[in-house]
């Protein structure tokens, strides 16, 4: 990691970024990942990053819940633009990059994570993507944030305005926004036959639901031991499905769970993730998965996606985009997470408020007050190591695990 770090504060180059994309292929190679599903994920992720810089006719950046389907389809390998302000957070690069973003001009409230990326835009590490696609769902900044994204790298701009689940017409709205994105994505491209090129991702999606939803079966009674990461499966969730390596990776997680997992004794406490962990080593959390606890289900894991129908490519895509709870009514949402408390016999709910993330933390102190469980809302930047108060948290989630009977 050190060579990834050095390259990175110094002057970036879109040849140094994909110097350090090239090596941080053999650094994921070497690492030893307990499990085989971590190691298809990381390389499913990869992709995004090396079509970034050496394939980028086939290249996108895109936000977080931009159905995947429709890159899938074309044979395009996305970068979520998020996942890269990962990457540096978990290099400890937040502090490098945020002075770039503070010189220029762009607002604090703006998510750490777009911060981020914007910061790495700004000093020329990132090539020219052939598109940049943004949507309105659960963010309020990230249109302009990958607006600006795409003004820099001169990509060509697609927005999707995700309307409210509950509105009328809401799916015919998306459905078609998505069409017409994706004809137009697949003209541009020169793609034979895109409508049965499309069903067919739909239909790779279905399969990847039916697994997702078995590893949410078994979880209900195992874990994976020494494995508090499952949240990062969201990365999958969104950008990847339709992919035949997301079926595979969702396989993999539940053979593992069935051949490998534990059952969940009795004296471990269940803990129901809400948002998203730390990306960097967080005392609080080490402490906290070191104590009889498990992580044993998350928000935006637990899918609620309906059947999908290959032959109605369009509206299946709009109707599993809209089904994310977080993006319903504080109603639909509260039913939602006491269903999960009672289905997986929850003790407790983490939250982690992450800095600028409004949609999500708007309406949590309503949330809190009609779940069947105490719930713990943490303030804290899920990517800047340097802006969280150690003590105060680790204090905070002592006094947590002491109250739903930790040891």
């Amino acid at each position: 990691m050190d060579i990834i770090q050095n390259l990175a504060k110094s002057k970036l180059t879109p040849f140094k970024a994909a110097l350090g994309v090239f090596i941080y292929k053999f650094i994921l190679l070497r690492e030893r990942e307990t499990y085989r599903y971590s190691r298809l994920q990381n390389r499913i992720l990869y992709r995004g990053f090396f079509n970034a810089y050496f394939r980028k006719r086939r290249s996108a950046f895109m936000t977080l819940l931009v159905p995947g389907e429709i890159f899938a389809a074309l044979g395009i390998a996305p970068l979520i633009v998020e996942s890269l302000g990962g990457v540096l957070g978990s290099l400890g690069l937040t502090e490098r990059f945020l002075h770039t973003v503070a010189e220029a001009g762009l607002p604090e409230s703006l998510c750490t994570f777009h911060r981020m990326h914007l910061a790495f835009a700004l000093e020329g590490g990132f090539s020219s993507p052939r598109y940049t696609v943004a949507a309105s769902a659960l963010c309020d900044g990230n249109m302009r944030a990958l607006q600006r994204l795409s003004e820099k790298t001169g990509s060509r701009f697609f927005f999707l305005d995700f309307p409210h689940p509950e509105q009328d017409g809401a799916v015919e709205y998306l459905a078609g926004q998505l069409k017409s994105t994706y004809l137009e994505m697949a003209s541009d491209l020169g793609v034979s036959r895109p409508l049965e090129r499309l069903k067919e991702a739909v239909f790779r999606s279905e399969e990847a639901r039916k697994w997702i939803n078995a590893v949410n079966e078994i979880r209900k009674t195992h874990y994976l031991p020494d494995n508090h990461r499952l949240i990062w499966l969201l990365t999958i969730l969104t950008g990847f499905t339709g992919t035949r390596e997301a079926i595979e990776c969702f396989k993999t997680l539940y053979e593992e769970l069935r051949n490998r997992g534990k059952p969940i004794p009795p004296e471990k406490k269940r803990l129901l993730l809400i948002h998203l962990l730390p990306l960097y080593p967080h005392p609080g959390f080490e402490m906290l998965f070191k104590r009889d606890v498990v992580i044993a289900v998350e928000e935006f894991t637990r899918i609620r996606w309906p059947r999908l129908e290959p032959e109605d490519p369009f509206r299946s895509i709009a109707l599993k985009a809209l089904s994310w709870p977080i993006m319903g009514s504080p109603d639909v949402r509260i039913r939602f997470l006491n269903r999960l408390i009672e289905e997986y016999s929850i003790d407790g709910v983490l939250f982690n408020s992450h800095w600028g993330c409004r949609h999500s933390d708007g309406a949590i102190n309503a949330i809190k007050s009609h779940l069947k469980r105490p719930l713990l809302r943490l303030e804290m930047d899920l990517v800047d190591g340097n802006s969280s108060f150690s003590g105060q948290l680790m204090t905070r989630i002592e006094s947590f695990l002491e109250m739903i009977g930790a040891s």
